[in-house]
């Protein structure tokens, strides 16, 4: 992370919420999950109005419909990056990580 935010990547986004990702600090109160899927969904569909398109944007729908799935969508939206642990399989890192964010 020291080396993302010492380059082109200093600023807000990565020191937040790239060491909320880093640390596993996914606790509820910064922008849920469920928040963050009803954003990119408007995305894709005024893309898809207007003919442009968003190739990453389905992508990340998808992650956070499999993090939603995943029995995430109480925490907040970092915990996306479980999901890249979860198919790492990596599973009781996840599990440690989803009790640590819920019992804050």
């Amino acid at each position: 992370m020291a080396m993302l935010q010492q380059t082109i990547f200093d600023c807000a986004i990565y020191h937040g919420y790239g060491n909320r990702i880093a640390q596993r600090d996914h606790k509820a109160g910064g922008f849920a999950l469920e928040l963050g899927l009803k954003d990119v969904s408007l995305i894709l569909d005024t893309a898809h109005k207007a003919n442009a398109p968003m190739p990453f944007g389905s992508v990340l729908r998808d992650r956070f419909l499999a993090a939603k799935a995943g029995g995430h969508a109480d925490l907040d939206w970092s915990a996306l990056g479980l999901r890249a642990s979860l198919e790492s399989g990596k599973l009781a890192e996840v599990e440690a990580a989803v009790e640590k964010a819920r019992s804050a």
